[in-house]
């Protein structure tokens, strides 16, 4: 059981980026990125994003992204709302039904790492790997899921 705290918005995002490397290494099937609007992520990150290809080629992966809000992500990552179009058939983007439902800040693979920012303010958090805990996050967020329905479309439709 291993647990690492995360102290400030670089730690998290390289934690994140280590998660996503680890996801490519161990050959996970499934990756899952919850947050309200994505702030804190360096999701147009270029080295971020080519590890995501990497992941979305191998066959049968999925990268599940629930959050409430993505106008503020589209206008801050350009690079990652292109890279989606490319990979929409491997990446699912969802939002809560309930308006009032609490959306984690947290990044799972799979059922074995879990990075979590827990303070958004402080930035802090921990990365979890091979902890119990990160089973039942998993667990948690899989009823999570089920309470959410498609959204930010991969192209908008219009006259």
């Amino acid at each position: 059981m291993d647990m690492i705290e995360i102290q400030s918005q670089q730690s998290f995002q390289a934690a994140v980026h280590a998660a996503v490397r680890e996801a490519l290494l161990q050959r996970a099937r499934r990756l899952v990125l919850l947050d309200e609007d994505y702030e804190p992520w360096a999701l147009d990150d270029p080295a971020l994003l080519d590890d995501l290809t990497a992941f979305a080629r191998l066959p049968g992966r999925t990268i599940l992204i629930i959050g409430r809000r993505f106008e503020g992500l589209a206008r801050r990552c350009p690079r990652f709302v292109a890279w989606r179009r490319t990979w929409g058939h491997a990446v699912e983007v969802r939002r809560p039904v309930d308006d009032e439902a609490r959306c984690p800040t947290l990044l799972l693979v799979d059922r074995a790492w879990a990075v979590e920012l827990l303070d958004r303010v402080r930035r802090r958090g921990r990365v979890s790997q091979n902890d119990p805990r990160t089973v039942i996050l998993a667990d948690e967020v899989d009823a999570f899921a089920q309470r959410t329905e498609p959204t930010f479309g991969v192209t908008t439709l219009g006259l």
